[in-house]
């Protein structure tokens, strides 16, 4: 576990690095996932953004907190995510639950197993393995006891069930019915 205080350190790079630029921290605030510009001081200064992000992201880096991963600004991970840019491993999974709106201008990567801000319990938003896993079960007519290691998708929960209850399944519907083969790219 990581005390907060440690995001604080990187927020406080981030700060010092932003004042140094633009002589404003910009009213920059950051948590556990990562660090968040106020968009109208930006606006308003008539700054960059993209800029600004890159230069928090190597504020964050050149800290070296041996918590972090690694370090991704907002538009490298637009880019991974319209598949504009060839990534790491990590961005592409960082990528896969991207959202325009929501994402930090600089998101940090905790290490395997590092839980950083929670005094107890966990989390699940890590792109590493122990938290992308899902455990699926299904109960009830039209399955069979037993267990499966067939990678599966959340996606293919919905046209399961669809497919058990005798219920077509709508034209484009992500995801495939669980105990069928997969397409030719092991997706439909």
């Amino acid at each position: 576990r990581v005390d907060a205080s440690e995001v604080g350190v990187a927020l406080r790079a981030g700060r010092e690095a932003l004042e140094r630029r633009y002589g404003s921290a910009l009213g920059l605030r950051g948590d556990a996932r990562g660090l968040t510009l106020h968009a109208p001081a930006l606006r308003e200064a008539q700054i960059d953004v993209a800029e600004a992000r890159s230069l928090l992201a190597a504020a964050v880096s050149a800290v070296g907190a041996d918590w972090i991963e690694s370090v991704h600004t907002w538009d490298q991970l637009r880019a991974v995510a319209r598949e504009d840019l060839a990534a790491d491993g990590i961005a592409v999974l960082e990528a896969a639950s991207f959202d325009e709106e929501r994402a930090p201008d600089v998101s940090l990567v905790p290490r395997r197993n590092v839980l950083v801000a929670m005094a107890s319990g966990t989390s699940h938003g890590t792109p590493h393995a122990y938290d992308r896993h899902v455990p699926l079960v299904f109960l009830g007519p039209g399955f069979e006891p037993g267990t499966s290691a067939e990678p599966v998708r959340t996606v293919d929960v919905v046209p399961t069930l669809l497919d058990r209850l005798g219920l077509p399944l709508p034209p484009g519907l992500d995801g495939r019915v669980l105990g069928t083969p997969p397409g030719p790219s092991g997706d439909d």
